[in-house]
């Protein structure tokens, strides 16, 4: 399971055909363990290959910083049942940001655009286990950004409102937009 630290126990070795190799794979029980052992950041199953990025660094102290890879960091913003998509937005869930704001137009009219696009929850409320499927009315998301998008959403947040647009599972396109205003 995601965030279980894992154990010699709980693996085992097989044959498997050199052409067939991932790059980077593991020859060795001990190779994955090591002295700390990792933690599980992506869910495995029985029989599934071990690849390094399913796992922490040797000795991580685990939690939600051991899924926060080096040149990123998390932010949480407040969300509630509508911002939120009525709480359909569970971890490992991507979102598109818009933000809604009439701050810099003459005319005072409010506009909307959209802020980010394709950005992975990395937990709601204090939960971060993409275990999770049913729906929950939550108070925050936490999202995985860049520290210039941290600043953006912060910016916006203090300006305007946010909301959450909840994307398919397989969609990773990044779609041309543009400002709605009234």
């Amino acid at each position: 399971k995601m965030g279980s630290r894992l154990d010699k126990l709980m693996l085992d070795t097989i044959d498997w055909p050199a052409k067939s190799l991932p790059e980077n794979y593991f020859s060795s029980i001990d190779d994955v363990v090591g002295k700390e052992p990792p933690i599980v950041l992506k869910q495995m199953k029985k029989g599934e290959v071990i690849l390094h990025y399913k796992l922490s660094p040797h000795g991580a102290k685990g939690g939600l910083p051991t899924k926060i890879p080096e040149d990123m960091r998390a932010i949480t913003i407040a969300v509630n049942e509508v911002r939120g998509v009525a709480g359909f937005v569970l971890p490992g869930n991507y979102v598109d940001l818009l933000h809604t704001t009439s701050v810099g137009r003459k005319d005072q009219k409010p506009v909307t655009r959209v802020l980010m696009q394709n950005v992975e929850v990395l937990g709601v409320d204090q939960v971060s286990s993409e275990d999770e499927t049913d729906p929950k009315v939550v108070n925050a998301v936490t999202l995985l950004v860049s520290t210039i998008e941290g600043q953006k959403l912060t910016l916006a947040s203090t300006v305007g409102d946010l909301n959450l647009l909840l994307r398919n599972e397989y969609d990773a396109s990044i779609l041309e937009v543009k400002t709605v205003g009234l």
